[in-house]
This record gives structure tokens, sequence and C-alpha cells, in this order.
């Protein structure tokens, strides 16, 4: 079972713009929803069980990765698509995921995801210690050369 459905997709988006988007080809959605699961991945997997996240989509315990997962989506294909006119509230609702994704992955939330066990705890709390080498300057600073 995917993640993300169609039907996620389009509790924030209206249908006939979804599908203008996609051209009415639903197997456009395919790389851009994989590609949002990869970047939670890629930012999460040091602290978190994503494959049991990933593998439970319906959870509501997860509710904030698969919001997350819906923005990145949606502005994925709107930049495959309209690079050059992706409207506002898709660029800030992909500025917010990454910052939900940052502040998650660093430990900063309170939350019921399924924790790691992993090696790299120097700290001895059990859970791999982040070490992303980011801050909110940098994450800023690639914001604004990309728009």
């Amino acid at each position: 079972m995917a993640f993300l459905t169609k039907s996620d997709l389009l509790f924030y988006i209206d249908e006939i713009e979804l599908n203008q988007i996609i051209g009415n080809d639903d197997a456009q959605l395919v790389r851009p929803m994989a590609d949002a699961e990869g970047r939670i991945r890629g930012k999460l997997n040091h602290r978190y069980n994503t494959t049991a996240i990933f593998a439970d989509p319906d959870n509501p315990l997860y509710s904030n990765v698969k919001k997350c997962a819906v923005d990145l989506a949606l502005f994925n294909l709107y930049d495959r698509v309209q690079v050059r006119h992706i409207p506002e509230n898709r660029k800030e609702a992909m500025e917010r995921a990454e910052r939900d994704l940052y502040e998650l992955g660093n430990g900063e939330w309170d939350n019921d995801l399924p924790l790691v066990v992993n090696t790299d705890d120097t700290d001895g709390d059990g859970i791999a210690d982040a070490n992303t080498g980011e801050s909110y300057a940098q994450f800023d600073e690639f914001l604004d050369t990309r728009f």
C-alpha cells in the first residue's frame, strides 16, 4: 500500500486543478509522491523508523508526516510543470514542510513516531544523534536561491 494516494492530495487541492496539472494521467503522480517520500526518509530515518511509518499510512499518529508528504508532493508537481509560476501557497507549504521535517528530525517535537534503534547513539538516549549540519540560516539561504 502506498503512503500517499491521490485522495490524500485531493484533500488539499481541487480535483480539477490537480487533473489539469497531471493531464488527467494519474501515473504522473507516482514520481512526485515517491520523491516526497524519499525526502522525508532522508530527513527522518536517522531518528525514526520510517519503514514502519510508511507501512502504516492510515495511522493518525503519523498525520504530521503525511501532511509534509502531501505538501512536498504538490510542490514537486508544480515544480515539474510550471517552475516559474508555482503558486505562493505551495511554496509556503513546502517551506513549512521542510522546517517541520528539520525539527522532527532533530527531536524538537514531542510525537509518537516509532524510534529507530541505532548504534550512532553517542549520548545514550537510544536514539541516533542528529548531525545534519544544517541550520535555519543555511535552510533560508537555500530557499532564497531556489525561488
